[in-house]
């Protein structure tokens, strides 16, 4: 009787045991399961041409890495993560990732890509790396750099126990079964991404620490400016100074900074020396020479190669002097003349040092006299003079 209540009583132990666990393996099994991180919420914004990328592709980018980042404009307590994707000057795309704690700590990385597709791909890339370090993204399971989707991983082995690692979950062929915590970003200097031959999402190259900067867009390139001198000789006729018209010649030099703007400043300095003779008129026999000064200041230029157009104000000043013949009371006089304007001035590019310029202008006389053989006046100044002159010149450099 001893013995077989001892066996009832190692009956009702072994089943109590087996009881106990069965009701202890889920408890197991959760404290083993690796704790699952908390969503994490973060403001997004993307600063790109349309035909580049957009904030709701670099979004779903992100998504495809990791379903625990979600973005909230609205005020997220999270950190703030700014991209910008700019193109390069020779190609490709350049990227910069600056990410804002709520601690005010920032953090960037730079980096370039053959695309704006595969810069945006990095980026992503990056933020999943950074806001989710237990990301499966760590090995790509987002569509490659080349378009094409990254060749799954082979299944394990049955020799191997335990949960299979996330990162090695949808790792390619050739990459590493295990991948390590990714470290948290830091700030870098600009770095290349490199390309696997199996077309795997390109990984910016880690580079030493920074000082934290804001990404904006670069300014535009300044307009080239070249400055260039001048001179030459022209032939000019001027018209209402005196009856008729008055012919001369003259000699000029230019000093201009040529730019591929509008406004693109010049000088031109000419000196003149104007002269009619024989003019018949009642009572006798007029005469007139003029000797100038002409200043004209041309801010504006319109360039269309081979030929140039500025747009010039103009001040004159000289001494004209009337010499009457062949009368009763010979006599000469000089006075001065001045005259203040706009004029135009052309040049057409004759190889590369000589040009042919052209000038036409219309200025207000500031003073005007009145010419007589006494008592009758043959001639009073106009109240507007014109120019027109026609020269060869040289240029350099």
């Amino acid at each position: 009787m001893l013995t077989s209540a001892r066996v009832r009583t190692a009956r009702v132990n072994s089943l109590v045991a087996v009881l106990l666990a069965v009701l202890l393996i889920p408890v197991i099994h959760a404290a083993a399961a690796p704790s699952e991180p908390a969503a994490t919420s973060a403001r997004l914004e993307v600063q790109a041409l349309p035909d580049c990328t957009t904030r709701e592709e670099l979004a779903a980018r992100v998504a495809a890495r990791s379903r625990r980042i979600h973005f909230d404009d609205g005020g997220a307590a999270g950190p703030t993560v700014r991209a910008a994707i700019i193109p390069a000057p020779r190609g490709g795309a350049v990227a910069e990732l600056v990410i804002v704690q709520p601690d005010g700590k920032a953090s960037s990385r730079r980096l370039s890509a053959p695309s704006c597709a595969e810069a945006t791909d990095a980026i992503a890339l990056i933020i999943a790396l950074t806001l989710d370090p237990m990301s499966a993204s760590a090995s790509a399971p987002a569509t490659a750099a080349g378009g094409r989707p990254a060749t799954p991983a082979p299944p394990p082995s049955a020799s191997q126990t335990g949960p299979t690692p996330p990162s090695a979950a949808s790792a390619s062929p050739r990459t590493a079964p295990e991948s390590p915590p990714a470290r948290p970003l830091a700030p870098a200097r600009p770095a290349e991404p490199t390309t696997r031959p199996d077309h795997q999402t390109p990984s910016p190259t880690p580079s030493a620490d920074r000082e934290p900067t804001v990404f904006a867009s670069p300014p535009a390139p300044p307009v080239a400016a070249r400055r260039r001198f001048g001179a030459g000789g022209a032939a000019q006729a001027i018209f209402g100074l005196v009856p008729g018209v008055l012919p001369g010649l003259g000699v000029y030099l230019v000093a201009a900074l040529d730019r591929e703007a509008l406004w693109s400043p010049a000088v031109v300095v000419a000196g003149t020396h104007a002269w009619s003779n024989g003019l018949l008129e009642t009572g006798g026999t007029a005469a007139f020479t003029l000797d100038a000064l002409t200043l004209d200041a041309c801010p504006l230029r319109l360039h269309l190669s081979p030929l140039e157009a500025r747009a010039c104000g103009t001040a004159l000043y000289g001494r004209l002097t009337a010499v009457g013949s062949e009368t009763y009371s010979p006599a000469t006089s000089a006075r001065p003349f001045a005259a203040v304007g706009g004029a135009v001035l052309l040049s057409l590019e004759l190889g590369r040092f000589f040009e042919l310029s052209g000038r036409f202008g219309a200025s207000a006389s500031l003073i005007r006299d009145s010419f007589a053989f006494a008592p009758a006046v043959f001639h009073r100044t106009a109240a507007v003079t014109f120019a027109a002159g026609l020269g060869l010149g040289v240029r350099f450099p």
